[in-house]
């Protein structure tokens, strides 16, 4: 009996590297997916050989691409990368490893998937015209677009009911906030702004409630600068840190601790101790210690000296957060956000999509759809 041979792939060895390389993988896991020595796959990418349908299989599952892409004549056209405003001693220490570029190709195809769902349905993408940031006093600026009360802020329970709402806020202003899992020292969150395309937001759902809330608005106002960006929010003040960075946090904490309501709250408290009112304050505002420090340094009712002392005592007391796992269905909802899965749901019941189509934008089962419809509602 003749032994069987393996059909060999005729691909382009160019894209079999860019596929590789667009999603962070070393040569040497590749090779072991693949189940060959490490110069044998160097062939593959480099056009000596080509591997045989089977393997590639397997490498189209590690890439996460479509079979068809790795036999195209030349390189596929891919969106330029949000401008990386991480410190360079962390792009260099923390490189965005697998995780984080497959959060951002998700994201970048979720943008896509959301405008041609909107243009179907004819929902306008809404524009951000704001004044030149810059020029003006942060006090202004949140003043002038900030629409929440900051009773019903102050009113929500706990840090993560806080972090559901304000992702609901800019929901309702015209963005899709995703979260993905990203390790937070390489990466807290991202934004992506496109021509005619709706924003949008991802934060890293391995970070603390907090952690993600500061980035939303961090991640914010680099939509309301019109431009994308890969980065590391920081609640401590870092002289060092780019000036673009720096505006956003500055924005981030102006936000969800508004200047006129932190000073009437300091005014109000009873306590006489800095820490107290620290805690006070945080748990009032539903944000970090970290947020609240920072806050009060800039108001000056704190000096830097004090400032360092009190950061490093904080940070004695962080605490890992613990994944709580959370079922299927509220996963997907936390992942995809209520805005993305309305519209996918939107489209289908007006028949501008198939079922079959909606299925395969949110990644769900037949099964699965009526029980995801369910929840929008609830």
């Amino acid at each position: 009996m003749a032994a069987t041979v393996s059909v060999k792939a005729p691909i382009n060895g160019e894209i079999l590297r860019w596929a590789r390389e667009s999603i962070g993988v070393a040569p040497e896991k590749a090779a072991k997916r693949a189940n060959v020595a490490i110069d044998i796959y160097k062939k593959w990418e480099s056009g000596e050989d080509v591997p045989s349908m089977p393997r590639l299989r397997k490498l189209a599952n590690l890439f996460k691409r479509p079979l068809p892409v790795f036999f195209l004549p030349h390189l596929p056209k891919s969106p330029p990368m949000p401008k990386d405003f991480r410190k360079p001693a962390a792009i260099i220490k923390q490189p965005l490893g697998e995780a984080s570029l497959i959060a951002l190709r998700k994201a970048r195809w979720y943008q896509t998937v959301a405008k041609g769902l909107m243009d179907d349905l004819g929902q306008p993408v809404r524009s951000f015209e704001v004044p030149n940031l810059k020029s003006i006093p942060l006090v202004d600026i949140i003043n002038d677009i900030r629409k929440l009360d900051i009773n019903r802020q102050m009113s929500w329970g706990n840090n993560w009911e806080a972090l559901k709402r304000w992702r609901m806020y800019l929901e309702e202003q015209g963005i899709f906030v995703f979260q993905f899992p990203m390790p937070v020292v390489e990466i807290r969150g991202f934004s992506l702004v496109r021509e005619e395309h709706p924003p949008v937001i991802v934060i890293s759902s391995q970070d603390s409630p907090n952690g993600r809330i500061f980035t939303l608005f961090h991640e914010y106002s680099h939509i309301l600068l019109k431009e994308s960006g890969v980065c590391i929010p920081s609640e401590a003040i870092d002289k060092g840190e780019h000036e673009v960075e720096k505006f956003c946090n500055e924005f981030s904490g102006n936000f969800l601790v508004p200047t006129p309501h932190l000073k009437k709250s300091i005014k109000e408290s009873q306590f006489s101790k800095i820490e107290e009112l620290i805690l006070d304050l945080s748990k009032k505002f539903i944000v970090s210690q970290f947020v609240i420090l920072r806050r009060l340094y800039r108001i000056k009712e704190v000096d830097y000296q004090e400032y360092q002392k009190l950061f490093k005592k904080l940070q004695k007391g962080i605490k890992k957060v613990e994944s709580t796992g959370g079922n299927f269905y509220k996963n997907q909802y936390a992942e995809k956000g209520k805005r993305f899965i309305r519209l996918v749901v939107e489209a289908e019941s007006s028949r501008k999509i198939t079922l079959s189509r909606a299925l395969d934008y949110l990644g769900i089962k037949t099964r699965h759809y009526d029980h995801i419809v369910d929840m929008l509602y609830e």
